[in-house]
Order: C-alpha cells, then sequence, then structure tokens
C-alpha cells in the first residue's frame, strides 16, 4: 500500500515538474515589444509584394499570427482580427488584385474610409458590377473621392443610406482592409494584453 501511494506521489511530483517547466519555458520567452511586431508585419507584406494601402486577406494575416507566435506573442483576440479581414476570396480581394485595378487603388488608398464605402456599394442592389466598372473604368475613383470629401458626396451618402440594403452605408464597417489597418489593430490588441498582465 505504501508502496502504491509513493508511486502515485512520484507520478503526479513528475507531472507537476514538466508543467512547471513547459510554464517556464513560455516565460522564458518574452513577448517581444510593439516595434518588433510591426516590423514583422511590414517585412512580410512587403516580401509578399503588398504595398500599404492595398488590400489584405485573412490568408495572409493567418501566416503572419504564426509568425508573431514564434516572435514570443500569442494574440489573444486573433480569432476576430481574422474574421475583421477580408477572406482569400472575397470579391473584393479578387477584384482589386487584378492588373486592371492597380491604379483605382493608389487612389483609393488616399481617400479616407474609401474602402469602406466600395465594400458598402459592393453589397447594394447591382452594388458588384457598379463597383467593377469603377474599378475597371477610366476615373472610377472620382465617385469615392466625391462621396469622401465634398458635401455634395455626403449628400449622397445620405440618400444612399435611406436607400433599400443601404443602412449604415456613411459609418466604416468594421473590416480590416490594409497593412496599415492591421498594424493598428494589433497594437490595440497589444496594448489591452499588456494592461490585463501589468
Amino acid at each position: 500500500m505504501m508502496a502504491k501511494y509513493l508511486s502515485n506521489k512520484w507520478i503526479s511530483m513528475t507531472c507537476a515538474a514538466i508543467v512547471l517547466a513547459f510554464a517556464l519555458e513560455a516565460d522564458a520567452k518574452e513577448r517581444p515589444k510593439f516595434s518588433e511586431v510591426e516590423q514583422l508585419v511590414r517585412h512580410y507584406f512587403d516580401l509578399n509584394g503588398i504595398q500599404a494601402g492595398e488590400i489584405i486577406s485573412q490568408g495572409q494575416v493567418a501566416t503572419i499570427f504564426v509568425g508573431l507566435a514564434d516572435l514570443g506573442w500569442d494574440v489573444h483576440d486573433q480569432q476576430e482580427i481574422l474574421e475583421a479581414v477580408c477572406a482569400d476570396d472575397d470579391f473584393l480581394v479578387r477584384l482589386l488584385r487584378t492588373p486592371a485595378a492597380e491604379g483605382f487603388v493608389r487612389k483609393l488608398a488616399t481617400l479616407p474610409g474609401g474602402y469602406d464605402r466600395l465594400d458598402r456599394l459592393s453589397r447594394m442592389p447591382y452594388g458588384r458590377q457598379t463597383v467593377r466598372d469603377l474599378v475597371e473604368g477610366p476615373d472610377g475613383y472620382k465617385l469615392l473621392q466625391y462621396m469622401t470629401k465634398t458635401s455634395g458626396g455626403k449628400a449622397l451618402q445620405d440618400m444612399l443610406t435611406r436607400a433599400p440594403a443601404g443602412k449604415g452605408f456613411k459609418k466604416p464597417t468594421g473590416r480590416i482592409y490594409t497593412s496599415e489597418q492591421l498594424v493598428r489593430r494589433l497594437r490595440e490588441s497589444y496594448n489591452r494584453q499588456q494592461s490585463s498582465t501589468s
């Protein structure tokens, strides 16, 4: 009986030692500085030919999370972030990565809320064809420029808000479209995690 008790106690102590070893190993790998996180994100997109302002997708961000884990940061809300990024086969991702969209995307990236308006427009009746025409036609970006930078454009957005399927047209979608937006969102997560552990 005593031998069995000692054997069970030895097994329990061994398991506890193993768990402690893993915990110490995890603690030994300190969370990186946010500057290192930002550097990894920018380096990844540079290597993949994605410039600031160009659309990103879930597959790319999932790969970045693997890199961040290797760096020592397990992003606690990574699923929430992933869901805010366009899927790899999203209409906008496929359209804005075509050669015909290159000039349009450069202009779109300079417009405040440009991606949000384009996304909302694509979800309206006949919206996809409208967006395709804007992207592939000459000076299509000017409609979004008008919407986002003029008082007449704000009135147009008000009209679209009242249209069927136009509810919330003027509001941000909450989605992450570009690497710059991803970096900002990661900074929020980083700061929240830092506050909760300090």
